[in-house]
């Protein structure tokens, strides 16, 4: 099953203009799909340590199969990047995750991965307070944005021109489609009037599947590239 969010958001959204009878039904409904969809999926959830870990993503992004690597004071990746296939077999199930979650305590600052300007600052009822930047940088010449959710609060608005590590909000378990305290981080791309999901791994500043936490030498890093480049949208323990 692949759950359009955008969609899901705005049948949520009109589900008080309905009758009594039709809105509870559509409530349960919703609570259903809500609690099947990918964010909810609380066996991926690291409480203890919250640093260091990540989960596996559902294909392996290198050829050689090797996993992830975090530095030891990275906030850990409670849930990896498993986006729903677009041709899918009858009976197949596959909870929609194009993105991946990073966990961490209140309002640690959430930060932009790339230079870039604000796309969206908003609020919905499936993912809380949100951010979207749209980056200067492309990929194969496409363009790229970056999705920020479930914010405790935000801290830029729409047509702000955004750094590389600059703080746009606090992580939080706003939306409800967040069930424990996380940052739901998507990084999409522009093909023919959509935003298709990417895996986040491909584009660390140190390498494919090697998160790299913000510092001073990764802005400089990424201000001579000629491709995307991001780092943590997590602020990492000093």
């Amino acid at each position: 099953m692949k759950l359009d969010h955008t969609r899901f958001a705005r049948r949520l959204s009109g589900l008080y203009s309905q009758p009594l009878q039709r809105r509870f039904s559509m409530l349960v409904l919703t609570l259903v799909v809500v609690f099947l969809s990918g964010c909810i999926n609380y066996r991926a959830n690291y409480h203890q340590p919250r640093f260091g870990l990540v989960a596996k993503d559902a294909q392996s992004i290198t050829l050689s199969g090797e996993p992830v690597s975090i530095p030891a004071n990275a906030p850990s990746v409670s849930q990896g990047f498993s986006p729903a296939p677009e041709e899918k077999t009858p009976g197949d199930f596959h909870i929609d995750h194009p993105g991946i979650d990073i966990v961490g305590e209140r309002d640690t600052p959430i930060l932009a991965a790339a230079d870039g300007t604000v796309l969206r600052s908003a609020f919905d009822p499936m993912f809380g307070n949100q951010i979207s930047i749209v980056h200067d940088q492309s990929f194969n010449g496409k363009t790229i944005k970056t999705n920020y959710y479930h914010l405790n609060q935000k801290t830029v608005s729409q047509g702000d021109r955004i750094l590389m590590g600059e703080q746009i909000g606090g992580l939080g378990t706003t939306g409800v489609l967040a069930s424990f305290l996380h940052l739901h981080f998507e990084v999409r791309e522009a093909v023919n009037g959509q935003w298709q999901p990417l895996n986040p791994h491909l584009f660390w500043a140190d390498g494919i599947g090697r998160v790299t936490c913000f510092s001073e030498y990764v802005r400089v890093k990424s201000e001579v590239s000629k491709q995307l480049i991001l780092s943590y949208p997590v602020k990492c323990k000093e």
